[in-house]
């Protein structure tokens, strides 16, 4: 049998909460507890019981329906005699679920003939599950009989774990600050700055580049289909990792026994005069040792790999040279080319910029468009949109 835990209920009368199971009257208001009575367990008043008790359910009297312990024969309120019509705490919990109510001694035949001391009357159990329960271990003595009882485990490990999470939430928040500080200082550099400058210096820059079809001696592992072949040779590629043997070798592993069996509670069932039993059950406790495994290392080596290497010529476009003209003028041109027959233009290319100062005598350079640079003119006025280097007028 388990553990007999003290119980609670409260009255329906006055409203007093948290009465202890060993009273049969609320201290309150003096009223007996009767058949709408419901006890229960509260894991943080709850104690373990060592004296001896009536471990049967109080029954109930027929004529005031108050409840009165199996040690008597009498109500303790009316005076009414125990008779054996009576039913006892059990058998109206029962009465509660198939009917809804408390049973009425003066109900129908089909309902007073309900088999109350059958099989019908199931054990009713309090609805703390195991997780509760378990946690909860026996720390002071009161009065030389009872216990108190206070949960351990599950609440340090909550207050951990909150603790955790706590700080976790803290360098989330942090990194999410971060990154929308980096963000924005993103943002703010792509963002097009104006500036309001006096044009001191204007310049541009054109580029031809010109290519030559020429003869070059290459090698490679595969021969291009228009490449005039010259020789091949069989060469180092590369390395390969290759098996060369096996090691034996040792480890440790970590397993796992089992060392014996502790009780833990899976619930309490109702006694149904104040008291509660705990009900438990069993469970393995494990162990963790080591055990020296024996195991086989492959061991590699770098195995070269040689393949046919192939020497040619080909002909291919490469860059030979460029036309470049400047100036810090408004006539820009293009140079001439003289292009031989052998020779084409790959790319042109060309770059305007202005000189200004602002109104903070900041000496700025920016590159511009051909019409908005064509526009302009050494001592004017102009107002820009500048993104990476490159402006925009603004009207």
């Amino acid at each position: 049998m388990g553990r007999i835990i003290k119980g609670f209920w409260d009255c329906h009368h006055c409203g007093t909460t948290g009465i202890g199971g060993d009273l049969r009257e609320c201290p309150t208001c003096g009223k007996a507890r009767d058949s709408n009575t419901t006890f229960y367990v509260d894991k943080h008043k709850s104690t373990y019981v060592t004296k001896s008790i009536n471990r049967n359910p109080d029954w109930i009297c027929t004529s005031c329906s108050k409840l009165n312990s199996d040690d008597v024969d009498s109500c303790l309120s009316c005076g009414t005699p125990r008779t054996r019509n009576s039913l006892n705490y059990l058998q109206n919990r029962r009465s509660h679920e198939v009917y809804g109510r408390p049973y009425d001694y003066g109900d129908s035949d089909e309902e007073s003939n309900f088999d109350f001391t059958s099989e019908n009357i199931q054990k009713t159990e309090c609805s703390h599950t195991s997780n509760d329960s378990a946690t909860w271990n026996r720390n002071t003595i009161l009065n030389g009989e009872e216990f108190s009882i206070s949960e351990e485990s599950s609440f340090s490990f909550g207050e951990a774990m909150k603790s955790v999470f706590t700080k976790k939430r803290v360098i989330t928040i942090l990194c999410i600050i971060g990154a929308i500080f980096l963000v924005a200082g993103i943002i703010w550099l792509m963002l097009p700055k104006y500036e309001e400058i006096t044009v001191q210096e204007m310049s541009w820059k054109r580029n031809i580049d010109i290519e030559k079809y020429q003869t070059v001696s290459e090698s490679s592992w595969v021969l291009p289909p228009t490449a005039r072949l010259r020789y091949t040779n069989w060469e180092f590629s590369h390395y390969r990792k290759a098996l060369s043997h096996y090691e034996t070798k040792t480890r440790q592993v970590e397993r796992q026994r089992i060392s014996g069996y502790e009780e833990y509670v899976t619930g309490h069932r109702d006694l149904g005069n104040g008291y509660f039993e705990e009900i438990t059950a069993t469970r393995p406790v494990y162990e963790t040792y080591y055990e020296t495994e024996s195991y086989q290392e492959p061991v590699y080596y770098d195995e070269p790999v040689y393949q046919t290497k192939y020497y040619y010529d080909i002909d291919k476009w490469l860059y030979y040279r460029s036309v470049v003209t400047s100036g810090k003028d408004k006539n820009p041109y293009w140079g001439d080319t003289h292009l031989a027959r052998n020779e084409r233009v790959s790319s042109q290319n060309e770059s305007f910029f202005i000189v200004g100062i602002n109104d903070k005598d900041e000496k700025i350079s920016v590159s511009l468009s051909y019409d908005d640079w064509n526009m302009l003119k050494v001592g004017r006025l102009v107002k820009l949109e500048i993104s990476f280097g490159h402006g925009k007028i603004v009207e």
